[in-house]
């Protein structure tokens, strides 16, 4: 019977911790009036932190828009050279052909590369 009690007197008193909680009688108590600055100081530091997080993360999508950015100006860079440098070769040879006086022409039709496997 002295077992019942206890846990009878348990969850009254956590229901009453609710109760004061909730009903604000808490603020009234001699612990809680005595540590107010080192309340509102962890409150402080508590929102603090969470706007470090949610700076942080907002850096960190910054951080991959920019990556995938620079891939594509990578990608777009490489296609120009490769360009670049297929045009002056063709126009180095072409300039070559003239000035040797050879008559070559540019062939329209692909180049087939027959291989036996």
């Amino acid at each position: 019977m002295t077992d019942n009690n206890k846990k009878k007197k348990k969850k009254k008193s956590r229901y009453a911790f609710i109760g004061e909680v909730l009903g604000g009688d808490i603020l009234e108590k001699e612990i809680f009036t005595k540590n107010i600055l080192l309340i509102v100081w962890i409150v402080f530091l508590i929102f603090v932190y969470m706007s470090y997080g949610y700076s942080a993360l907002s850096e960190l999508k910054d951080i991959e828009t920019l990556q995938k950015e620079e891939i594509k100006v990578k990608n777009e860079s490489l296609n120009q050279s490769v360009e670049l440098v297929t045009k002056s070769r063709r126009a180095n040879i072409n300039n070559m052909v003239e000035k040797r006086h050879l008559e070559l022409e540019e062939s329209q039709s692909p180049v087939y590369v027959i291989s036996g496997k």
